[in-house]
């Protein structure tokens, strides 16, 4: 083992020199190719700096000697082969080759769309614009099919004074073409007049079950609402919908909000009653029907029936049915007809009277004949 390593490089060094070896450099070019697009109108492009590749080789030293087109050249468009050559300390050379692609320029500009793109702001009620703090850039094509965003003037973070403002928005393609795009931001003097809810006429009145503390009510109207923007937004009512509403009065409170930031407020009631179990009472006292069928007739169609009376602890009551109902064929003798109420916590009430049909008798034969004969003179 060497003791003294530079000491035995210099040895391992003088003896290869002195034996000598034809062994090339191997010279590495992977990687090293170049695409470059040249200015519109020109046929190539100047290169002030090409790689070197990379090389080794079995001595353990190597040294560049050239590349071909060198660094400064003109390389027309196209595939150009450049080549790289190494020495070892032998005299051995080793080559290496990359290329250098140049595409045509063009002096077409990328087409930058913004249709679509317009913003419309409300500045605070007193403020005389409004900060933007995000923009959009648009979209942009090319010819080449790659562009690049370069700017937008005013930018985001700009104070937007009240009424139109132009924003223009730039795009580059490879070849240094720009092309321009524009959208207006609009904003709107704020004001401070709050919107105007209308809740008239809608109140509501509920009727709870038999026995319950309330109801709860699954929809509430939202009241009608106008403002000196032309524009308003619902944002909320309280208590809202789903929520449960107890026996008495209770105030929904209906907000809306214009876009200069102004609530404006509206209330209606929602009323309710206790439910009851007490049925109404249905009166058909004095209602029942005498008539008498044709001779020999088997009863009578009664096109009309009386619906009786009804009352109720809560009020209200609702006539529900009758039966038979009118228009109903009744057999000579006595029918019952039924008379149904309820009131509006669905109690039902019951009443009757009777139709009674008697039979229709024929004239004697004498009367008759006396009858017709009378006619005759």
């Amino acid at each position: 083992m060497c003791e003294n390593e530079l000491f035995c490089m210099d040895v391992i060094f003088e003896l290869l020199l002195f034996l000598g070896d034809d062994v090339s450099p191997v010279v590495d070019c992977s990687g090293e190719g170049i695409m470059l697009t040249a200015p519109a109108g020109a046929s190539g492009v100047t290169v002030e700096t090409l790689p070197r590749c990379r090389a080794t080789d079995n001595s353990g030293q190597v040294n560049f000697v050239s590349q071909s087109p060198s660094p400064g050249s003109f390389f027309l468009i196209g595939d150009t082969m450049v080549t790289v050559v190494y020495r070892d300390p032998s005299g051995n050379t080793g080559v290496g080759f990359f290329t250098v692609t140049v595409r045509a320029g063009d002096d077409v500009s990328p087409v930058v769309d913004c249709s679509g793109e317009g913003i419309m702001l409300t500045a605070p009620a007193g403020a005389s614009g409004v900060t933007v703090e995000t923009l959009p850039r648009c979209r942009a094509t090319d010819n080449s099919g790659q562009v690049n965003f370069v700017s937008q003037s005013p930018s985001p973070g700009y104070f937007f004074l009240i009424g139109d403002t132009m924003v223009t928005v730039v795009y580059r393609d490879p070849s240094g073409n720009t092309g321009v795009g524009f959208f207006t931001v609009t904003v709107r003097a704020g004001d401070d007049v709050s919107p105007v809810v209308d809740c008239s006429g809608e109140g509501i009145m509920l009727t709870t079950p038999a026995g319950a503390s309330g109801v709860t009510v699954e929809t509430l109207p939202r009241c009608r609402a106008t403002d000196n923007s032309g524009q308003v937004n619902f944002v909320s009512q309280s208590p809202s919908p789903g929520s449960f509403f107890l026996i008495g009065d209770t105030m929904v409170t209906v907000v809306y909000r214009d876009p200069s930031g102004n609530t404006g407020v509206g209330f209606f009631t929602v009323t309710v009653r206790a439910g009851d179990d007490v049925s109404p009472v249905v009166d058909c006292s004095g209602e029942g029907i005498m008539l008498t069928a044709q001779a020999g007739a088997s009863g009578v169609t009664v096109e009309t029936l009386p619906r009786c009376r009804a009352t109720d602890n809560s009020g209200q009551v609702n006539f529900v049915s009758q039966s038979p109902s009118p228009g109903s064929f009744f057999l000579i003798g006595d029918t019952m007809v039924t008379v149904v109420y309820r009131d509006p916590s669905g109690n039902t009430g019951v009443g009757f009277f009777t139709v009674t049909v008697r039979a229709g008798k024929f004239l004697p034969s004498f009367i008759t004949s006396l009858f017709k004969c009378n006619l005759k003179r």
